[in-house]
């Protein structure tokens, strides 16, 4: 069941929580949260989440998405006196149907140590600003930075070799094609890629912020067993079935909503009713 936001607020008003980020997330996730729960967002920043595992893969990660963000949020609450440890974590993985497009899924966590509970929520887009290029010319990197949006969004540079620098941190032309130009003196080929960084990805952030609302959602959804909030979906139900013949079609029947604590689980229906007979692989073969 939903709660009613003032036992929502009951829970979470007036409580701090701290976000490790050294890249801004703060102001995408904050302002929302404060909103929406009544927390407040403080952002730590002298943290090295690149410690975590980085895009570029210099540095690599260790762990799954979830655990690396639930690492991320105690790491932050090991380094303050808040009860309430906030992280984000981001992936960029092929798409299993259609290789040339990229998926970016975003998680962002709520780590709650004064009730020993994790709050998540996630959201996926194929809406994403991932794009690599080889050029051998300053005009060729021109025109990449230029097809991707430069400098809202970000461009890193490789400079070539067994283990290539990296130049991450050019937001100007200016700046980006004197350093183009002096690696080309030493360098047939230069890599460029889009920063996937959220601070340099406008496009990210807008999945970011849609991982916080999903956030919110399950935070106003109270379990009925033990009144925790944070109660997601944990499976989707296939087989609606078809209007004209019943037989069950691809399309979602319900969602199976879990607990965070405890083992009760719920299931729900789409609302949909019948599928169209155009989705019926009897009816529409």
């Amino acid at each position: 069941m939903v709660c009613h936001m003032n036992e929502i607020r009951h829970i979470f008003a007036g409580r701090r929580a701290v976000l490790v980020t050294m890249h801004g997330k703060e102001s995408v996730i904050g302002p929302v949260l404060a909103a929406e729960l009544g927390i407040e967002v403080m952002a730590l920043t002298h943290i090295n989440t690149d410690q975590f595992g980085t895009f570029t893969g210099d540095i690599a990660r260790r762990d799954s998405q979830y655990q690396t963000a639930i690492a991320k949020a105690t790491a932050g609450l090991d380094a303050s006196d808040c009860d309430l440890g906030i992280a984000s974590e981001g992936s960029f993985v092929p798409h299993p149907e259609v290789p040339w497009v990229t998926i970016n899924r975003e998680l962002v966590v709520v780590v709650d140590r004064r009730h020993d509970w994790v709050i998540e929520g996630w959201a996926t887009s194929v809406e994403t600003s991932a794009a690599r290029r080889e050029v051998t010319t300053c005009e060729a990197a021109r025109a990449f930075c230029d097809a991707v949006g430069f400098p809202a969004q970000g461009v890193i540079l490789r400079a070539g070799g067994a283990a290539p620098t990296l130049f991450k941190e050019c937001t100007t032309h200016a700046a980006f094609d004197a350093q183009v130009a002096q690696v080309l003196q030493t360098q047939q080929t230069i890599h460029l890629e889009t920063d996937l960084r959220a601070h340099r990805n406008p496009k990210r952030r807008a999945v970011i912020q849609q991982a916080v609302a999903q956030l919110v959602a399950n935070a106003q959804r109270i379990c009925p067993a033990c009144a925790a909030p944070g109660v997601r979906v944990v499976e989707t139900v296939y087989g609606l079935p078809c209007e004209w013949c019943g037989t069950p079609t691809n399309l979602r029947k319900a969602e199976v909503f879990g607990c965070i604590r405890c083992d009760h689980r719920y299931e729900q229906g789409s609302g949909d009713g019948l599928a169209s007979a155009e989705h019926c692989q009897m009816c529409n073969p």
